[in-house]
C-alpha cells in the first residue's frame, strides 16, 4: 500500500517547478474539553501524500533540479506512556519504515530542521491560508533560511492547494477499485436495512 504514497510524492516532481519544496501541514487534534477531543479526521491532502494518520505531522517534497523528490516527514515521537491513552504512534523510525517517506523526524525538530531544508529553493508551496499557524511558520523558516545565505535568491511563496487538489480529482484503478467495493458495501447494506 505504501507504494501507491510513495509515487504520489514522486509525481510532485512533475507538477512542481525544479529547486522548490512543497509542505503539506496534517491535521491538529480539536478538543470538545479539557480531556476529551473530537474524533480525529486527517488533512486530505497530507493523506492523499502519505497515508499517515497521526496528528500534529508536517510533510516536506523537495524538488531538486532534475525534478527528483525527496521526502521528509515531521512525525510526532515515539511515547509510550502516551499510547496507553491515545494509541500507536509511528515514531520517525516506523514512519519511515512503514511509509516509505526519504527522511523522518521528531515534530519537535521541525523549527531547527525546516530552515536548513527550504535554504537554496527558488519557491515554497503550501496551502496558503488554510492554517493560520502554519502560514506564520512558513514566513518564520524563510526568512531563518534567509538569514542563513544572504546572498541567495528570493524564495517565493506560492500556493499548492489546486495543483495537489487537482491531482486527487482523477482517480487511479485502485481508487476506482476502492470506490466500487464501498458502493457495493452500502448497496448491499441499504438492501438489509429495507
Amino acid at each position: 500500500m505504501k507504494d501507491i504514497f510513495i509515487e504520489r510524492r514522486k509525481k510532485l516532481g512533475s507538477i512542481f517547478p525544479p529547486n522548490s519544496a512543497v509542505v503539506i501541514a496534517g491535521a491538529s487534534m480539536q478538543y470538545r474539553n479539557a480531556d476529551s477531543s473530537h474524533a480525529f479526521r486527517q488533512d486530505s491532502n497530507f493523506w492523499y501524500l502519505t497515508g499517515f494518520n497521526e496528528a500534529e505531522s508536517t510533510l516536506v517534497v523537495l524538488i531538486n533540479a532534475n525534478n527528483e523528490t525527496k521526502s521528509i516527514a515531521f512525525v510526532p515521537e515515539k511515547d509510550e506512556l502516551k499510547e496507553i491513552w491515545d494509541g500507536y504512534r509511528a515514531g520517525p523510525k516506523w514512519a519511515l519504515q512503514d511509509y516509505g517517506f526519504d527522511s523522518a523526524f521528531n515534530n519537535s525538530e521541525i523549527n531547527d530542521r525546516l530552515p536548513k531544508l527550504l535554504a537554496g529553493n527558488n519557491q515554497v508551496f503550501y496551502p496558503v491560508g488554510k492554517n493560520q499557524l502554519l502560514d506564520k511558520n512558513i514566513i518564520d523558516w524563510i526568512k531563518v533560511a534567509k538569514s542563513k545565505d544572504r546572498h541567495s535568491s528570493a524564495i517565493d511563496i506560492a500556493d499548492a492547494s489546486s495543483k495537489v487538489g487537482n491531482e486527487r480529482l482523477i482517480k487511479d484503478a485502485k481508487e476506482i477499485d476502492l470506490m466500487k467495493k464501498a458502493c457495493l458495501i452500502s448497496a448491499e447494506a441499504h438492501v438489509e436495512a429495507m
